[in-house]
C-alpha cells in the first residue's frame, strides 16, 4: 500500500492504514504472485530482493485476513542449505 495512491485499510470513510511495505534485511520484497481465494482474503508470494550476486532464497508468503479486524501472517521459508538471519520489518 503506498500513501499517495487511494488505496489502504477504510472503515465507515475513514483511512486506518495508509502505508504498509515490508522489508526483509532491509530489501524490498519482490512480487511473484498473488490470489484472492475469498474476497476477504488474499494471499501473496514474493522473495525478498536478491543482493546482486545471486537470487534469494527466502520465500516470503503474506497471507490478509478481513474480518473483525485486518490479520496479516508474513511466514519466510528459506530453500537454501545456509542458515540465513532474518530482519522482517513492517512500516
Amino acid at each position: 500500500m503506498t500513501a499517495g495512491r487511494p488505496q489502504g485499510a477504510f472503515f465507515n470513510d475513514t483511512r486506518f492504514i495508509a502505508e504498509w511495505n515490508l522489508t526483509i534485511n532491509g530489501r524490498p520484497i519482490e512480487a511473484l504472485s498473488v490470489a484472492t481465494p475469498e474476497p476477504y482474503r488474499a494471499k501473496f508470494v514474493g522473495r525478498a530482493a536478491s543482493n546482486g550476486e545471486m537470487d534469494s532464497p527466502l520465500l516470503i508468503e503474506r497471507e490478509r485476513i478481513l474480518g473483525a479486524g485486518l490479520t496479516e501472517t508474513i511466514t519466510v521459508r528459506n530453500y537454501s542449505r545456509v542458515i540465513v538471519f532474518v530482519a522482517p520489518r513492517c512500516v
